[in-house]
């Protein structure tokens, strides 16, 4: 070939290349689609390829769920090998494998007294890779376990229960959890464990029925009460059935009966204690964090402390300054305590006015309630007997407050008098019945619901306003449901109804008990009256094989007062 030749075929070639180039550019999309489709060729075509260079560029995602045949249960737990890499299958029997290569992958699957797994998988590189089912027969014996709540009866979730070493397994949405025991197995201990319960441990028998074994387990939380011994009072704590009971708060042997109250907040996360532990005249106010185990005073003035509740984590309390003349602004005073960022907050603050002890005007606190997460309270005027002239522009009045005090609003008001009476008793978890009386003269019946006040028709005063004709009414932290107990002779009917007390439903009848508040959204505390001991129950009620469960002896102080708190 010449010269001329070969330069023509090599600038033709050149051309084809020019050619092919600019089309690649011009062209990018369909280029890669052809790359894709000669390498797929490739992975077909040719083995080698298969688990070589292809498996660098092509991967997928893939799962496995592993079902025990003779039950349908899954199978948590697991041991899986696969690809050289090791898994465990979750309480849903599925083990998720990220990045799979394509080509050929060796499976192992096992788990002690099942039968194991070996195969392979070829991974193609088209395509999803959907989840593949795995049933193992278990060779041992099956234990068929149920797990449920002790206070209320209702079976457990996600409780994770273990025999030895052979792994664990979680109660199914009907509290069930089957367990494959050594062949000819006729009993083992069983550990339950779980987020919100406490530790359990069950002699588990090799039975597939339904009610050989039942374990029945305690919610976590802690109860505090006030115990007296040898004149010493002491906090002590324990968990909802009683166990693990100890002193937090050691007694100084300083307290007074008389002054000396004990307020939980709904879930004991703190608690509120007024006591006179040193040589002061006066009883303190003290917060006692239970996560932290820590203990801080929030008031030590010379003053009378009267708690009125929790309302979320904010303590709610009246002071009575008793350094502070009748006729001096802020003799009484509404606080609230927040137990997080541990700062105090003057709610509302009494006024005053004159000169001496016999020519003086004070404002005073009647009542105070929490209702609806907020603060409701009364307030009237007195004065000395020869100044009630000051009185002339005074006002009686109905409020309502947040607990953070960003917002005060005086609901009514009338005229203040020398013989002016204002009295209230709460008639419903969102109601206050109100009595007005003016120089001995019957003024009117008002209610308070919704922050609003509602004049009434004439009724019996007695029936009106009487506390003790009304029970204590006691709403859930979440504020959507109330309980309180009605007692008749020996006898006391506990109704649970919605946040406004509307559809009460009966959900215990017993002798002696009374209710002390709730605990979280589930429980409520009862006591026992003649003995001095508390108790939890479900708000489910009583009844069906359901008996409230002893938490333990408590000292109650000789003043009624509301010891769990209530409120929001």
């Amino acid at each position: 070939m010449g010269k001329n030749n070969i330069k023509n075929v090599k600038l033709k070639s050149f051309t084809k290349i020019k050619q092919l180039d600019n089309w690649t550019i011009h062209h990018k999309l369909a280029a890669v689609f052809i790359l894709i489709f000669f390498a797929a060729v490739l992975v077909i075509v040719v083995p080698s390829f298969r688990g070589g260079v292809g498996s660098l560029f092509i991967k997928h995602d893939m799962s496995f769920k592993l079902i025990e045949t003779s039950t349908g249960t899954v199978i948590e737990d697991a041991d899986v090998l696969f690809g050289g890499k090791q898994y465990k299958s979750d309480s849903t029997g599925v083990v998720v494998i990220k990045n799979v290569a394509i080509g050929k992958n060796t499976l192992n699957i096992s788990k002690p007294f099942y039968e194991s797994v070996n195969t392979s998988i070829v991974i193609s590189p088209f395509g999803n890779i959907v989840q593949r089912t795995f049933n193992m027969l278990a060779k041992g014996e099956i234990a068929r376990l149920t797990v449920k709540n002790k206070i209320s009866g209702q079976v457990i979730q996600g409780a994770a229960v273990r025999v030895g070493n052979n792994g664990q397994v979680h109660t199914n949405s009907k509290g069930i959890a089957y367990l494959v025991l050594p062949k000819d197995t006729k009993s083992a201990e069983a550990k339950i464990t779980g987020l919100n319960i406490l530790d359990a441990t069950i002699t588990l028998f090799n039975a597939n029925d339904s009610t050989t074994n039942v374990a029945s387990v305690i919610p976590k939380g802690k109860v505090f009460v006030l115990k007296k011994s040898n004149g010493i009072i002491d906090v002590v704590s324990s968990n909802l059935d009683g166990s693990d009971s100890k002193i937090v708060v050691a007694g100084t042997g300083k307290e007074i009966v008389a002054d000396t109250q004990l307020i939980m907040s709904s879930g004991g996360e703190y608690v509120a204690l007024k006591s006179r532990r040193d040589d002061e005249l006066n009883a303190k106010l003290f917060v006692f964090d239970s996560s932290k185990n820590t203990m801080n005073v929030i008031d030590q003035e010379q003053a009378s402390f009267i708690p009125v509740g929790w309302i979320g984590t904010k303590f709610i309390y009246t002071v009575y300054k008793k350094d502070v003349a009748l006729w001096s602004p802020a003799k009484q005073i509404i606080r609230s305590y927040d137990a997080v960022s541990k700062l105090t907050i003057n709610i509302d603050t009494t006024n005053g006015e004159g000169t001496s002890a016999i020519d003086f005007a004070n404002e005073s606190l009647e009542s105070v309630y929490l209702i609806s997460g907020n603060i409701v309270y009364t307030k009237k005027w007195q004065s000395s007997y020869y100044y009630g002239a000051r009185l002339m522009n005074k006002r009686m009045s109905v409020v309502s407050a947040d607990p953070e005090g960003l917002k005060i609003n005086v609901i009514r008001e009338w005229q203040a008098g020398y013989n002016a009476y204002l009295k209230s008793a709460q008639s419903s978890p969102v109601k206050l019945n109100i009595y007005i009386e003016l120089d001995g003269v019957v003024i009117s019946y008002y209610t308070f619901q919704d922050n609003q006040v509602t004049e009434q028709d004439k009724v019996a005063v007695a029936g009106f306003t009487d506390k003790n004709k009304f029970p204590v009414f006691y709403s859930n932290p979440s504020n959507i449901s109330t309980v309180w107990a009605v007692k008749q002779n020996s006898k006391s009917s506990i109704y649970l109804a919605n946040k406004k007390g509307d559809g009460a439903l009966q959900i215990a009848a017993t002798s002696g008990y009374d209710i002390l508040g709730w605990y979280d959204d589930d429980y409520i505390l009862i006591e026992n009256i003649l003995l001095s001991q508390v108790f939890v129950m479900s708000k489910q009620g009583i009844g069906s094989g359901i008996v409230p469960v002893k938490v333990g002896d408590y000292f109650k102080p000789l003043q009624d007062y509301r010891q769990f708190g209530y409120g929001k």
